[in-house]
Order: structure tokens, then sequence, then C-alpha cells
């Protein structure tokens, strides 16, 4: 039996091994490689003829077969996105229309990437006028009414991720992998294909194709492995020093095993999950394709070697650092505008480690910490480290593991708490097994291993701009522009309800808008954009012979979230209590003042700001204003089914959409100004919460968090200096505990000063490795825009 004390009173130093795989992979800047595009279109020429479900495939063969590959100096768990060590494919078939328009400008960017002038001829001229007329984006456009098109640009919603990116957003079934291999994976599909009989039953020809391609995937997967398993072997012939040629012989005969066969050493297990997690991201440019639950599924194989003397602790931490630096080797390459939304290279690979069981017991277990240690001494941005929260989590976790990575200002681990989480789960037909086995998808995003295809960032919804055109009969008050229904005119609104009513119209018109494009846009992926790798590693998808995309998956959700519910709530307090409560202003005089971004009227606005009960506070006044803004949104969403049998459920978080979606509003009567940002996640405005960090998570609870099952996102800032001391972290403790016994789902903190961030902004040269918590994912503040890194500057500096 393996000590738990064993990893929390010695932690393993960062080995040499490790700093100088550090210095190889942020030594330049990041790159955009060209292979991964080059060989798609070049197998999609040869293929015309194909289904398309099948030229997928191919196409990923083909790539896997042709990219260049390496192995950095001293690593020792190996696989490459691009021919550099850190950078970015290019993915044509998504968006060949911006790529060509932004070609020029990828080095200017906040967002830099280096590109060869060579291999931006290529693009120009060989590549991209392939795909013209025939990527998504222009198919999803093509696809859209004039009235969506010019829904669209309204500023109400943005689902701007899957116009030109793939779907990416899911947990695959990693155990699968390692217990059975992809050649177990390959005779169950055998098996499948000799039920088939398109004879009687037509629609098997379509399975047949789809089938056919999982399995050319697989063998793709396969071949790649092999590839590194070739290079190796030639490396360790070459190799001088004795030590480094045992090492390389020793990969080559991992990768030959693995993912072919199944891991039964925890170093294989690690290269058999890495390379299941790097094709995802190779084949398409879909986002947060997340570890999900990796103490759970990969412990087995740690505690097998260390009770069999395989390993020590310190060669598997090293071997944990060195998997968390091949996480930060892949990037997304985002166009520029909606770059906007989701600032600083995001790729949300969430790994979350603790929770409950099927059975509701505490997983928590040594590898648990090692997760955590691994995150607190690399301080990089991904993974995307989350921790799951019960009434039963051991407090020795919660307080020498959990906070101790808290207080280094990485921004990590998100809490995430089961006894919240878990119901809202059930009530939307979760089976009880599958709820309590959640893992984070993205940013905060429930979801299930290997069994759902849940589109989680379908789309941002701006909450205050429904307002804003409940009040403007439909009009928008920034540009004088009729956009939706008339709901009412504020002349006649006598009540507070008056106003909710007309509000709650808005909401209900433009989340049928959403809902209505990003059905096209889901459609168009399921045609075009089919994902056979994923395929065989989610639940019923082989059995179905149906594509993840299509319908196979098991559960079948589409997620959107609201942003700006604390603005609303705001507002319509601001709203009860001059224009009804207090008669200061008609309503009428009150929107004029709002077209007029405040201008002359600024004491009116300090009035707002002051002396108006604003959400954060735990004031029930408004409080239950929040709670019955989020209830109108969510209630409007889970109306609609997605195009895969599916519901749509709604969360409350914006990644960092708040800012741009903050720019299509005019002044709101919370005293905000014109375009500027939206409130974050959940969190009170900017300055709102004066009560302290207890305050706001009384008032956040008040919220009915059990319909968000899209996840919800709660910022809190603390100074850098406030958790210095054992009674510090103490009271930080209860703190958390007070947390988990609310009913809220999501926590995140910034534990760094606002002196700091303004110093890092001024000298971004002297703050190069400072990592902050942008939303549901942390990254380098200097790769943030300034509009973004203003905002989190702006988050309230809460103290106990």
């Amino acid at each position: 039996m393996i000590k738990t004390e064993l990893f929390t009173k010695t932690k393993p130093l960062l080995s040499e091994r490790v700093q100088k795989l550090i210095s190889q992979i942020f030594s330049h800047n990041p790159k955009i490689c060209i292979e991964r595009a080059l060989f798609v279109t070049e197998s999609y020429m040869e293929n015309e003829y194909k289904p398309t479900v099948i030229k997928r495939a191919l196409g990923l063969a083909n790539t896997l077969k042709k990219m260049t590959l390496f192995i950095l100096d001293d690593e020792l768990i190996v696989g490459n996105q691009i021919s550099a060590s850190r950078g970015v494919p290019v993915f044509p078939e998504m968006a060949s229309r911006w790529i060509s328009q932004e070609l020029q400008t990828f080095r200017n960017r906040p967002e830099r990437f280096e590109i060869t002038s060579g291999d931006s001829a290529v693009l120009a001229e060989k590549i991209l006028p392939y795909w013209s007329g025939k990527s998504v984006e222009d198919r999803i456009f093509g696809a859209l009414t004039p009235g969506l098109r010019e829904a669209l640009d309204a500023g109400v919603f943005n689902v701007g991720l899957h116009l030109s990116k793939g779907i990416g957003h899911f947990l695959l079934d990693y155990e699968l992998v390692l217990k059975k291999g992809c050649e177990g994976l390959i005779r169950d599909i055998e098996r499948s294909l000799s039920s088939l009989d398109p004879a009687f039953r037509p629609e098997d020809i379509e399975k047949y194709h789809f089938l056919k391609a999982i399995t050319i995937a697989l063998e793709a997967c396969i071949g790649f492995a092999d590839r590194y398993s070739v290079l190796a072997s030639k490396m360790a012939e070459e190799e001088q020093d004795e030590k480094r040629k045992k090492e390389l012989a020793e990969i080559s005969n991992i990768c030959k095993k693995v993912p072919r066969h199944p891991a039964e050493t925890f170093h294989e297990a690690l290269q058999s999950f890495w390379f299941i997690q790097l094709i995802p991201h190779i084949d398409s440019d879909g986002t947060a394709i997340s570890p999900g639950s990796f103490d759970r599924y990969m412990w087995p194989y740690l505690q097998a070697d260390l009770e069999q003397e395989r390993t020590t602790i310190p060669e598997a931490q090293d071997l944990i650092d060195q998997l968390w630096l091949k996480f930060n080797q892949i990037l997304s390459l985002w166009k520029a505008e909606d770059a906007k939304y989701f600032g600083g290279f995001p790729i949300s690979q969430n790994l979350i480690v603790g929770g409950i069981d099927r059975n509701g017991k505490d997983v928590t277990n040594p590898l648990s910490y090692m997760c955590l240690y691994a995150t607190e001494r690399l301080h990089l941005p991904q993974p995307a480290l989350s921790v799951r929260l019960h009434n039963g989590t051991p407090k020795d976790f919660l307080l020498k593991a959990v906070i101790d990575v808290i207080i280094t200002g990485v921004g990590m681990p998100a809490l995430f708490n089961d006894e919240i989480i878990v119901p809202a789960l059930l009530q939307r037909g979760i089976s009880i097994h599958d709820a309590r086995e959640y893992a984070i998808i993205g940013c905060v995003e429930p979801g299930f291993h290997g069994k759902g295809c849940c589109i989680s960032n379908a789309a941002y919804f701006n909450l205050l701009k429904c307002l804003e055109l409940a009040l403007g009969k439909g009009t928008c008050l920034l540009t004088n522009k009729k956009v939706s229904p008339h709901t009412g005119d504020p002349v006649s609104f006598r009540t507070i309800d008056d106003i909710f009513e007309a509000y709650q119209k808005q909401v209900a018109y433009w989340v049928k808008q959403m809902v209505s494009i990003f059905n096209i846009i889901e459609k168009v992926h399921a045609q075009n954009i089919q994902l056979p790798f994923n395929s065989a590693l989610i639940s019923d998808c082989i059995e179905h012979a149906t594509d993840y995309m299509c319908g196979g998956a098991l559960y079948n959700l589409n997620g959107t979230q609201g942003v700006g519910i604390a603005n609303v709530a705001d507002s319509f307090s601001a709203i009860q209590k001059i224009v009804f409560n207090e008669n200061k202003l008609s309503l009428t005089e009150l929107i004029n003042v709002l077209k007029n971004n405040f201008e002359e009227n600024e004491d009116i606005r300090q009035y707002i700001l002051n002396k108006v009960p604003r959400y954060g506070n735990d004031d029930d006044i408004v409080d239950q204003f929040a709670r019955k803004v989020g209830q109108i949104y969510c209630k409007e969403v889970e109306k609609y089914t997605s195009p895969r049998g599916g519901k749509y459920h709604p969360g409350l978080y914006p990644v960092s959409a708040n800012v741009p979606l903050g720019r299509d509003v005019a002044a709101s009567p919370d005293g905000r100004r014109a375009q500027e940002p939206l409130a974050d996640g959940v969190a009170p405005s900017h300055g709102s919460d004066r009560k302290g960090p207890t305050a706001v998570l009384l008032s956040i609870s008040k919220l009915d968090q059990i319909l968000s099952t899209n996840g919800t996102q709660l910022n809190q800032k603390f100074p850098a200096s406030i958790l210095k001391s054992k009674q510090e972290k103490e009271k930080f403790y209860h703190y958390l505990r007070t947390y988990i016994s609310l009913p809220i789902m999501e926590v995140q903190f910034n534990i760094i000063d606002r002196t700091t961030l303004i110093a890092a902004q001024k000298n971004p040269e002297k703050y190069r490795n400072l990592v902050v918590r942008v939303a549901g994912y942390s990254a380098f503040f200097n790769d943030l825009g300034r509009s973004t890194q203003d905002d989190i500057i702006g988050r309230t500096e809460q103290r106990f």
C-alpha cells in the first residue's frame, strides 16, 4: 500500500531535464506550419470522388504519414503537432477566406505567429485557392438566410468560434485505448462491419463508409507512433551518450507498443495518452480537447509501477512534468476578430483531479497531488488544471495541495463543486453514474468521458443588449437602427414587471435567432467535417456506426453562454430605485441619459454607482433580480433541441467575450458607459462587490444554478500578500468550505497585486512568464490584448 504522506511531505524538485526542455520549447515565437494544410489538400485532390468521411480519414492519414517528426533533446514523451516545438497548423478546409485576408498580419497581432514568406506564398497560391467556396465558413454563409445574416451583426450574440473553426470541446475515452489498444478497437470495428447488410438495409452503405474511416484513422495513429519508434531507434544508433542512447531505445520500444497495444507501465500509459490527445489537434482545429479525470484513469498504472519498484516518485513526477510541457506545445490559430473573444492563445485542455466516483466515494489519490505539483512548479498555462471538491474532500488535499497551487498566482486550479453540479446534471437526464463521474470540458462545462458530443461553446449571448433593445423599442441605442421586434413602449411601462416582460420577449426572440444560426453551423460541420478518429473513442459511435458529429454519441448537448448577468441585475435595481421608487427620473428621461452616454449627467451616474443596491453584496433585492435574469435566459435556451437530437443547455460565463460584447452595448442603467466591457461570468461588476468575498458567494448562491448545466464562472482576485501565513491559509480553507456548502458550481482565483499587473502592462519584457487567470483558462499576461488586460486589472481585489 502506498502512503499518501509520501506525496505531501516532500515535493520533488524540478529536474534539470525539464528545465532544459522549457528553454527549448519557449525560446522562439510560435510558428505557423503549412505541412498539415498541404498534405490534407493533396489528399482531398486525389480522392475527390470518395465519401466525405473517407476523405476526412485519408487526409488525416496522409498528414500523419508525411509530416515532419522530431524528438527534442532529453524528452521522454514524444509527439509534435507541427514541424516546430511550438506553433500552429493551418486548417484551410475550415476557413480559407479569412486566412487569405489575414495572411500578412500574423506577425503583427498581439497573438503573434511567425511565418516564412515562402510558406505564405504556398498558402496563397496553391492551398487556399482550392478551398475557396468549399470551406466550412463559405458553406455556412451560403446557407444563411438574409435575415439570419443581419442577426449575426446585431451584437446580441456571437457564434464566431464555429463559423471558422472546428468542433472541439470533447472528452475522449482515453481509458479505452489504454486498456484495449488501437488494434483492439479495430477488431471491434471488424465485427461491426461483418453485421452490415446494405442489400436489406440501404442505410448500411453510409455505416460501412463510416466504420472504414475509423479503421483508416486508427491505423494512421498506429503508423504515426511507428514513425516515432523508427526515429528514436535511428537517433539511438547515432547517440554517443550512453544514458541518452538507452532512453531513445526505450522510447522506440514504447512507441512500437502503444497505442497499438494496451499500456502496461506508467510511461507507456503516458505516451499512449499523449498520442490520443495530440492527433485530434492535428485532425481538426477544435479547441478544448480535454484530458478530463486524468488522476482517475492513470493512477492504476503508476500505482503498479511503484508497488513493483519499476519507477520512483521523482522519476514519475519528472514524466508528469514533461507531459505538462507537451500540453503547452499545442496552440490554436484564431481569426483576428475571434481572438478578441478568446485572448491569449487559449487551447483549454482541461485536466481535472479529485471528486467522487460513480458510487459517490472520494477518489483523491497520490497522482492528484502530483498533477497539482506539476502546475505549481512549472507555472505554465496548460493544462487548464481543475479540481473537483465535495463535502468529503480530504482537508490535507485541499490545504496542502490545492491552496498551495492557488497562492502561486498561476490562476489554477479552478474549483468545481460536486454538491451542485451532480444534481444539476441529473435533472438534464444524465444517469447518476455518469453525472458523478463528470469531468470539465474546456473552461467550466461539465461533460462525460467518451459518452457525449457536448458542443459546449456554441455561442455567447449578450444579456445586456436585450435590455437595451427592450428599452429602445427594438432599436439599438448606439446606431439608432431597428434590429428586433417592438416589445413595448417605455412610456407605457408602469412597473419593473412591465420591463421584465419586454426584456423576456427580447431574450426569447434573440435566443431563437442564435439557435437557428447554430443549427445551420452544426449541420454544415456534420456534412463536411466528420471526426472518425474521435468517434472511435466515443461510446455508441461504433455500435451505431454513426459519426460523433451526426448523433452517434450517447449524450448530445449544445451549450450557449449568457453574458452580463450582473449588469442586467444592477440595471433593474437602478430602474426600480430611481424611476419607480424615488421618481428621480422618468424612464424616458433615463433612456435619453443612456443615449447620451451620461454626458452632463455624471451626478446621476455616481448616484447609481454609489447609492443603488448592487449585486455581489448579499442584498436580496438585487440578488433576486439576478436570479430572475438567469432563469429567463436558461429557460429560453432549454426549449430547443440540437440537430443531433439532444437539448440545448445554458451556461453563464463569457471566456473573455465580455470585453468585445460590451462594445456592442450603449450606456446602461447600472452606470456602465457605452461600449465598456460587460461583467465577467456570474461575478459582480468591477468595484460593485464592497462587502468582501463571502458576501459575493452568498449573492451568487441565490442564482438558480441547477438550470445552468453548461457551467458558471466566478473569478475572484486577491492580493499576493493575503495567503502568506498559516492563519491566512486556514481562513482561505474555511472560505473554500463555505463555497462547497453553497449551490455554486465554480470559483477560480487570481492571486496577484494590481500593481504587478500594471507594471507588466507597462514593461512586458520584464514579465514574460507572468501567467494570469483570464476566464475559464489561464494565459501569459503578455499574450492578451490591451482591453482584456485592462479588464483583469479592473477586477475587485478582495480581502478577508
